[in-house]
This record gives C-alpha cells, sequence and structure tokens, in this order.
C-alpha cells in the first residue's frame, strides 16, 4: 500500500486528513506523516522498507465516534497499529490519539 493510498483510506473515516499538519481552527481531523522505514527480511534474502507512520487523531467531544471509526477502517483494511496515547491538549483543547502503523 502506497502513502497515497493510506491517506485515501484514512479519508474514510474523516475527510480533513492532512499529511503533516492541519488548517487552524478545525475541532475533529487527522494529520500523519511518515517517520521511518522499517525492513522486512525475506525467506529469499530480500529486504522489503516498509513505511512507519505516525497518525496523529484529533476531536473536541469525548463522544465522538471518529477514533472508533478510525479503527474500524484500519481494522477491516488489516492495518496492523500500535495506540501509544490519549491526551487532552490544552493549547488546541482537543483530545488527541497518536497511533503508529506500518504502510503494507
Amino acid at each position: 500500500m502506497t502513502l497515497s493510498e493510506l491517506e485515501t483510506i484514512l479519508k474514510l473515516a474523516c475527510p480533513d486528513t492532512y499529511e503533516r499538519e492541519a488548517p487552524a481552527g478545525l475541532t475533529r481531523f487527522i494529520v500523519w506523516h511518515r517517520y521511518n522505514l522499517q525492513p522486512i527480511h525475506g525467506d529469499d534474502s530480500r529486504v522489503l522498507e516498509l513505511d512507519r507512520v505516525q497518525l496523529d487523531v484529533y476531536y473536541q467531544r469525548s463522544t465522538d465516534t471518529l477514533l472508533d471509526d478510525l479503527l474500524a477502517i484500519l481494522r477491516y483494511w488489516r492495518l496492523p497499529f500500535d495506540m501509544q496515547d490519549i491526551t487532552w491538549e490544552d493549547e488546541r483543547q482537543l483530545h488527541r490519539a497518536i497511533l503508529q502503523l506500518t504502510a503494507v
């Protein structure tokens, strides 16, 4: 899966999905960025490098379904992820969930 395809999938959960930074004033959005390559060594001695991606999911209300919707989509597409943290950001006055995944 390419990063472009990943972004398309993320937009199924939230049309306001951006690479690196979102416009000011939004209260519900996803920001993603590639931060590393993860090498996978195959049985045939070939190495495949997979993109590691961080997703920052922002939402205002604790009852918002954005995070649940996103997790359902990631599971549907069988994209393994790690939930790193869910916090409240005073600066933005928004909840922030941090996920890391490998775009395969």
